[in-house]
């Protein structure tokens, strides 16, 4: 007979583990699947914003390597800029995913590790997961399994390599020569990259170097990725991995379901403009939570709870920032020399980025005085 739960979890990621917490917090019967052995290792930037930190609803000092209030700009020339307050906080992926998870468990969830979801049928009970050890039987199962999402494709969802997005991240020891930069700020280069920039990120032990594009022609990341290390003075890479960002252009794409929700990088939740996916994890978690708690027992209406609070305080901002990616990408070789020479603007750009504030960003107003010469 197959194990029943109220809610079954495809992924321990960030929005696996956050949407686990709050549902065991609320006293459901919650099961987490997980395909890989926990810690594991994670291709991303690591940077957590603070309007992703304040989704975070316990402290996690423990996972975050350093928080920066300074920040540096890169086209033509580099333009520094600094906050009286954190803009971004450092974290390795695999201790912040982990460090994630193990709250959920102590809040009541179970956690099967090295168990990836294969299928799931429908029943009159429910859903039936096919996974190592089961099947599993559950009222509710949340896609939380990343961008090659098993159940995002039963849905019908699919992410287009001619319009995704894509990255490229290394692990580069830090410089240890006398006139070698200290790296005491975070730097973004968009001359790295077509349609996309680099960054440099600072972490304990390492540099986290990567570069990021919107341009689905540019696919020899490797290539962009080494002439950016080679310009930026570093080493060979000890570690060197590419993958898709799943940025889902339209935002029209399926969310949930009969009695199936997706969550973060399966739904396509990762901002155009910069690829973090952070953030958008961790805010469908949120509003998945919020689907289940108003739905009380009546398990048939969590797909469309969830889908209206999607469509009302997540997908919105998500066609606007693929409006403006689109925009800005287009003009970017002359956008960010004009932001190099304006300061303020720059300033204003980053804290969109960085806070989330993008009501305050008149990016569609600066590109037009670019565009007008």
């Amino acid at each position: 007979m197959a194990e029943r739960y109220e809610v079954i979890i495809a992924g321990a990621g960030p929005s696996g583990a956050l949407l686990a917490y709050h549902l065991a917090r609320a006293g459901r019967e919650v099961l987490i699947l997980e395909k890989h052995r926990l810690p594991r290792a994670k291709p991303c930037g690591g940077g957590v914003t603070p309007k992703a930190a304040r989704l975070i609803p316990f402290p996690w000092d423990e996972v975050r390597e350093d928080s920066f209030c300074s920040s540096a700009l890169r086209f033509r020339r580099r333009v520094e800029i600094s906050w009286p307050y954190p803009v971004c906080h450092m974290v390795r992926r695999e201790h912040f995913d982990h460090f994630l998870v193990r709250q959920a468990v102590r809040a009541g969830a179970r956690l099967i590790e090295g168990s990836p979801v294969t299928g799931f049928e429908y029943d009159t009970r429910g859903v039936v997961v096919h996974a190592p050890g089961g099947p599993y039987r559950g009222a509710l199962l949340a896609g939380a399994d990343g961008a090659h999402s098993r159940i995002a494709a039963r849905l019908g969802k699919r992410f287009s390599g001619a319009s995704g997005a894509f990255a490229a991240v290394a692990e580069v020891p830090r410089p240890s020569s006398a006139g070698a930069p200290a790296y005491k700020m975070l730097s973004v280069d968009f001359s790295a990259v077509p349609a996309g920039y680099g960054w440099v990120f600072p972490k304990r032990h390492h540099l986290n170097v990567g570069v990021y594009t919107t341009d689905p022609r540019a696919k020899n990341l490797k290539h962009y990725l080494r002439r950016y290390l080679e310009r930026e003075g570093l080493r060979e890479p000890r570690v060197f991995r590419a993958f898709p960002v799943s940025v889902d252009w339209t935002g029209d794409g399926p969310v949930a379901g009969d009695r199936v929700i997706l969550l973060g990088d399966a739904a396509g939740f990762a901002d155009p403009l910069t690829g973090e996916g952070i953030y958008w994890a961790l805010l469908s978690a949120t509003l998945a939570a919020e689907a289940v708690a108003c739905c009380g027992r009546s398990w048939d209406t969590v797909g469309l709870g969830y889908r209206r609070l999607v469509e009302d305080r997540l997908q919105p901002e998500l066609r606007r920032l693929a409006r403006l990616a689109r925009m800005f990408y287009w003009v970017a070789d002359r956008a960010v020399p004009f932001l190099e020479t304006r300061p303020k603007l720059a300033r204003d750009f980053w804290e969109a980025v960085y806070l989330g504030h993008y009501d305050r960003l008149r990016l569609r107003t600066i590109l037009l005085q670019v565009l007008r010469g």
